[in-house]
């Protein structure tokens, strides 16, 4: 069993839906969250915002799945982020539970 956590800009929610049920994906939660980048560390000609910490609207997603269901969305989020001509792609990671109650 594993548990995947999937992080995306707001707009792609129904994209994210979409590779959810083409992954097979049955079972899963959504939740609105505020994502905050760091931009000190940019260079200030490529700060196009001259602002410190940029927000973005942005979506979580919890997903329970067998290792099998796992691997089959990654590898459709991965298809989907090389289709994306924009910076912005669908973060995931891929946990293995240890122990769990049903």
């Amino acid at each position: 069993m594993k548990v995947i956590l999937i992080t995306a800009v707001a707009a792609y929610l129904e994209d994210l839906k979409k590779i959810l049920r083409n992954s097979k994906i049955e079972t899963y939660t959504f939740q609105e969250v505020i994502g905050y980048r760091d931009a000190t560390l940019d260079a200030i000609s490529s700060n196009w915002f001259a602002s410190e910490h940029n927000e973005r609207a942005s979506i979580l997603c919890h997903v329970f799945a067998e290792s099998a269901k796992a691997f089959e969305l990654a590898k459709n989020i991965e298809h989907f982020n090389q289709e994306q001509e924009v910076q912005s792609k669908i973060h995931y990671n891929i946990l293995a539970i240890e122990q769990f109650n049903h």
